[in-house]
Parts: C-alpha cells; structure tokens; sequence
C-alpha cells in the first residue's frame, strides 16, 4: 500500500465500518458518515517520538510511547486537547522480562 490507497474495514455483517488511507502527511481514519480523523507524527521529532490524533484539523490527542530492552519497561502517556489546552494526562506502563517479554508487574 501507498499514499491513496484506501483500506476498506467491514463488519461482521459485511457493513462498511472504516476507511484507512495512507497520506502524506499521516494516516487517515474516515467513518461511514464522513467524519475523517488522523494520526500524525509529533511535526518536530517524528513519529519515533510521539504521535498525534486530530478530528478534521483539529488537534485531540497526543500519545507518546517509551520501551527500555534492556530494563524491561514499557510506559506510555497520552495527553487529550480541547482547544490549545491540556485537558487530561494520563500514563501507564508494565515492566518485563527482557529475555522473554512475559510481563511481570504492571
């Protein structure tokens, strides 16, 4: 797949549920009714860094994800707009084994 090419979600009834489609500037998540939204890399440092989530052009989420090998620990924080403000923070992680991916805390 490349930019344009539309990948067409059904349900289990064969009902057109979601559209992905691969952009320029991210990918795009079109519903039925029309409404687009996308997910967008951090416009600075990239999506290695962190990602964005927009309804239409406006900004509504930004998540950011982190994963220490070595330390075995995974961690994310995800922070939600209205507007240009910060409405929410929240974070989460687990640790595990780095020789086997089992999860031991979380």
């Amino acid at each position: 797949m490349g930019p344009g090419d539309v990948c067409r979600f059904k349900d289990t009834f064969g009902n057109h549920v979601l559209d992905l489609i691969i952009a320029d500037r991210g990918l795009l998540l079109r519903r039925t009714d029309g409404e687009v939204w996308s997910l967008r890399p951090d416009p600075k440092r990239g999506a290695a860094h962190a990602v964005y989530g927009y309804r239409g052009d406006q900004r509504a989420c930004r998540a950011e994800a982190r994963d220490e090998p070595a330390r075995g620990v995974f961690s994310y924080e995800v922070h939600t707009f209205q507007g240009r403000d910060t409405v929410e923070v929240f974070q989460g992680g687990y640790r595990y084994d780095p020789f086997t991916a089992r999860v031991i805390q979380r």
